[in-house]
């Protein structure tokens, strides 16, 4: 697949809610990944270790992005996303992603997210 390929897949498998499907498919076993706070996870077993319990403390989500823009191996993606928790907490977030993509596999993740207001439901 080719970094466009590869993002349209990433967008159509997130805007379904199949974050773990996405990973599964579309990461590599190397993957690097930096969230907004500088945590860094290594590897896709890792990745998706933390993306299972970030979901599973979730009981609704919605999120929508924009059209990918593409430059060489790198895209990035604006991505709006509604949150709720079990606790009630509502969480709605605009962030951008950005990713390098090499052989088909998604390689290198890094997410840019100013803080969001929680809100009890």
């Amino acid at each position: 697949m080719t970094t466009a390929e590869v993002a349209a897949r990433l967008i159509k498998l997130c805007t379904e809610n199949k974050f773990e499907q996405a990973q599964e498919e579309l990461y590599a076993d190397d993957i690097l990944r930096i969230e907004t706070d500088g945590t860094q996870i290594t590897g896709k077993q890792n990745t998706l270790a933390a993306e299972k319990k970030f979901l599973g403390s979730l009981t609704a989500i919605q999120c929508d992005t924009s059209a990918p823009q593409v430059a060489g191996d790198f895209f990035s993606i604006v991505m709006n996303v509604g949150l709720t928790f079990r606790n009630g907490m509502q969480v709605a977030s605009s962030e951008i992603c950005v990713y390098k993509a090499e052989g088909g596999k998604i390689t290198f993740e890094q997410f840019f997210r100013s803080p969001q207001a929680a809100r009890p439901a």
